[in-house]
C-alpha cells in the first residue's frame, strides 16, 4: 500500500546506553521506514550526540525535560508519515517488523489503530538487580547473554504471511487496563493528534489514555505480531514510576467520566471489567499506596477503592485489606 508511510517516534531521556542499538534495529528494516523522529527530553548524558552521529540520520528535536508524553506528542507533530509508530529508546524492532506492519495495514482499513503483541527480553547482568527489587516482570522475559545481540537472538524467519488479527478490542476490554506497552502502538497520525495524543498531565498512562480517546472514533485491533522486542531492566519507566495514585485516579476518572460509557454504568460488570483482569492489579496498587502507613494515603486508597469497585462487596473486601495493611505499616514504622 503506497499511501501508508510509517514515522517512528522515539522519545529519548538519558538513554545513551541503549539508543544506538535501538536505531540500529530501525536501520535494519526493509523496506526502510519513512522516517525516524527522536525527541530528546532534556537528557544530561550524550545520548543525543549518539543519535546525531548515527548513519540513520533521524530527525532530532530537543526540548526541556517535560516528560515522555510531551516528547511523544512533539514527535508526532513533527512527523510527516501517515502513521505513527512509537518506540522507546531502550526497545528494539526485530528485522521484519516494518514489512509485517505494512502488510497488515494493506489488508485492513488504514484508519484502524494497531496494538501488537511483543517479545520481552532481559539482559543477564540486569537480573540480580531485578530480583533484589522483587520485580516479577523479568520472569517471563527471554534471557539474553550480555555478549549477545538481542535482535539476532530473537530473530524469526519471515514467512510472508499476514500477521494474525486476534480481535477487535471492545471498549469494555480496553477499560480493563492497558492492552500492551506503548511501543506496540501504530496509529494514524492525524487521528491520533485530533483526539488528543498522549495525555501530558498524567504521570503514567499517558499513552493508554491516548488509545482510549482514539477508540471513540476508530477501531482498535490486537494483532499477534511479536516483532517488538521489549527490554526489561531496572531503569525502565515501568520499574521507576511511582504510579499508584496517579494510575488509579486516572482510571476512576475514565470510568466515571461518561465519555466511553455512560457514567451510570461505571460499576456495571457487563460494561467495566476488573482493572487488569484476574490479576487484581487495582487492588495490588492500592495496597502499595497504603504501605506508607500514612492516614492521607489510606484515605486516598479507600476513595479509589470506592470508585473502582464494581459492587459493595468488592469495595468492602478491598477496604478491609487496605485498613489492615495500613495498620501493619504504621506499627512497623513506630
Amino acid at each position: 500500500m503506497t499511501d501508508v508511510t510509517v514515522s517512528v517516534v522515539v522519545p529519548l531521556h538519558n538513554g545513551a546506553r541503549y539508543i544506538r542499538q535501538t536505531l540500529d534495529s530501525l536501520a535494519a528494516q526493509s523496506p526502510a521506514v519513512h522516517e525516524v523522529v527522536v525527541v530528546d527530553d532534556g537528557s544530561s548524558d550524550d545520548g543525543v550526540d549518539i543519535v546525531e552521529a548515527h548513519d540513520l540520520a533521524p530527525l532530532v528535536i530537543r526540548q526541556h525535560h517535560h516528560g515522555v508524553a510531551v516528547a511523544r506528542n512533539h514527535g508526532a507533530l513533527a512527523a510527516t508519515g501517515s502513521h505513527i509508530a512509537f518506540l522507546d529508546h531502550d526497545d528494539l524492532w526485530l528485522v521484519h517488523r516494518h514489512e509485517r506492519l505494512l502488510r497488515w495495514l494493506a489488508a485492513h482499513d488504514p484508519a484502524s489503530v494497531v496494538v501488537t503483541t511483543c517479545t520481552p527480553f532481559v539482559i543477564a547482568s540486569d537480573v540480580p538487580e531485578l530480583r533484589r527489587r522483587r520485580e516479577k516482570l523479568h520472569e517471563g522475559a527471554r534471557p539474553i547473554d550480555d555478549n549477545e545481540d538481542p535482535v539476532h537472538v530473537l530473530a524469526e524467519k519471515d514467512t510472508g504471511e499476514l500477521p494474525c488479527t486476534l480481535r477487535q478490542m471492545t471498549v469494555r476490554e480496553l477499560l480493563g487496563g492497558p492492552p500492551s506497552v506503548t511501543a506496540s502502538y501504530v496509529v494514524p497520525r492525524d487521528l491520533w493528534l485530533s483526539t488528543g495524543g498522549c495525555f501530558s498531565l498524567a504521570r503514567s498512562l499517558d499513552d493508554y489514555i491516548g488509545v482510549l480517546a482514539v477508540s471513540r472514533v476508530a477501531p482498535v485491533y490486537l494483532v499477534d505480531e511479536p516483532s517488538l522486542a521489549y527490554r526489561v531492566h531496572p531503569g525502565s519507566t515501568t520499574m521507576t514510576t511511582h504510579w499508584n495514585l496517579a494510575l488509579l485516579t486516572a482510571m476512576a476518572a475514565i470510568r466515571h467520566g461518561g465519555m466511553l460509557l455512560d457514567a451510570a454504568n461505571a460499576r456495571d460488570e457487563a460494561s467495566v471489567p476488573p482493572l487488569q483482569g484476574e490479576r487484581n492489579f487495582w487492588s495490588h496498587q492500592l495496597t502499595g499506596l497504603t504501605s506508607s502507613g500514612s492516614w492521607n494515603d489510606l484515605l486516598d486508597a479507600l476513595a479509589c477503592a470506592q470508585l473502582l469497585g464494581r459492587d459493595w462487596r468488592e469495595v468492602r473486601r478491598a477496604a478491609g485489606r487496605l485498613i489492615r495493611n495500613s495498620a501493619r505499616a504504621r506499627r512497623t514504622t513506630r
